[in-house]
């Protein structure tokens, strides 16, 4: 049995937490697997060694584990422990296609006994390899325009087809984005990075909509991680991502170096009553705007290398090319977050489902569920709520 990963959970956190003890563990879970120090499939400790962990009774911790489970971000497994939520990637390329085969064969077995034609599946296949994009299908995005912007610039390179990406407005929450949810039903499914996680899942909650948290590649979540020695420079363009950034870069390091949960990932408006944020810079990373003179100005007596996301680099890279040394930041989502984009892009079926009105899973959903419990494939984590 392979080796079980450290949970970022401890004891001084759940006591400071005190009521807000479970979403105070799922914003640390979140901030791991969003740093892509967590990976959906780790096995997590057993009962009675997180029982030890926390210093807790093992009545406590299997209680956690229960939570944790309702929540969807664990799955028990008999007699092999607690897992995170798996998307059923093989890391072994014979065995992965061997698997997709056997469970692309098994839906369009089962569809079949249900009335549906091979050649409307067939259509359905099409519509994942981009050949005929879904008019009835789109990804609700929560974050800054230029970090939607950065992931639809990856997310092209990777596919063959352009994913149908909005963005939800953050501007006169949350009453701006409910009404678009409720206007327009092809948005079917949310996507959102770990700063904006606790209002997506309010939101996903609220219309009954699948939730997919990102998940950084391990390069990318190295640029938020601080330098061994000085400050990294981070330049990017809009003033607003900026100061997310700032904030996000905060709430980790607080959550990392503090061993504490950081509220400004459970409560809005939580930063402004903090004056954590100001000194951020000695944390060892620094992030700054185009337009943040005073900000820049600082940076160009601090340093001579800067780094900027491809959103922002050839702008950096025309105003300090010849006098510093300008580094592109890598902005990849992880293989787990593109699959399960495509997950959803795919089997997703024609009707939202709203809550309070009752509606029957659609053929595909359903079909898809079962062909993961029987070929031990299982769905990527769809709900990621507080």
């Amino acid at each position: 049995m392979a080796k079980y990963v450290d949970l970022p959970i401890s004891r001084r956190l759940l006591s400071q937490a005190g009521q807000r003890g479970l979403p105070a563990v799922v914003a640390q879970l979140r901030a791991s697997y969003y740093l892509a120090r967590l990976s959906t499939g780790d096995r997590l400790p057993p009962v009675r060694e997180l029982a030890k962990q926390l210093k807790v009774s093992p009545t406590t911790a299997l209680e956690l584990y229960r939570e944790l489970e309702v929540e969807g971000f664990v799955v028990g497994r008999e007699r092999s422990g607690v897992f995170l939520r798996t998307a059923g990637r093989e890391k072994d390329r014979a065995r992965r296609e061997a698997a997709l085969f056997k469970a692309v064969s098994t839906t369009a077995s089962k569809l079949s006994l249900q009335g549906l034609r091979p050649a409307e599946f067939a259509t359905c296949l099409l519509r994942y390899t981009g050949f005929r994009p879904r008019e009835d299908f789109r990804i609700g995005f929560l974050g800054y325009s230029e970090s939607l912007e950065a992931i639809r610039t990856h997310l092209d390179e990777r596919l063959r087809f352009k994913l149908p990406i909005v963005s939800i407005p953050l501007n006169g929450w949350p009453g701006d984005a409910r009404r678009l949810l409720a206007r327009d039903p092809s948005i079917r499914c949310l996507f959102c990075s770990f700063l904006f996680s606790t209002r997506a899942a309010a939101l996903a909650h609220e219309f009954d909509l699948p939730l997919i948290l990102l998940r950084q590649a391990p390069l990318t979540a190295l640029g938020l991680d601080p330098p061994a020695a000085g400050r990294r420079h981070i330049i990017v363009r809009d003033r607003d991502c900026a100061g997310g950034l700032r904030r996000l870069v905060c709430s980790l390091a607080k959550q990392r170096d503090v061993g504490s949960v950081c509220t400004a990932v459970l409560e809005e408006g939580a930063c402004d009553r903090c004056g954590r944020l100001d000194q951020i810079g000695a944390v060892g990373i620094r992030i700054a705007a185009l337009d943040e003179e005073d900000r820049l100005a600082e940076f160009e007596r601090d340093s001579d290398t800067f780094f900027a996301p491809p959103t922002s680099f050839d702008r950096v890279k025309l105003r300090y090319g010849r006098s510093k040394r300008v580094v592109r930041l890598a902005v990849e989502l992880s293989d787990e977050t593109v699959e399960g984009l495509l997950f959803h892009y795919l089997f997703s079926g024609t009707e939202r489902r709203a809550k309070g009105r009752a509606a029957a899973d659609s053929s595909a959903e359903l079909l898809s569920s079962r062909v993961a419990s029987e070929t031990n494939l299982s769905t990527p984590p769809d709900r990621w709520r507080v």
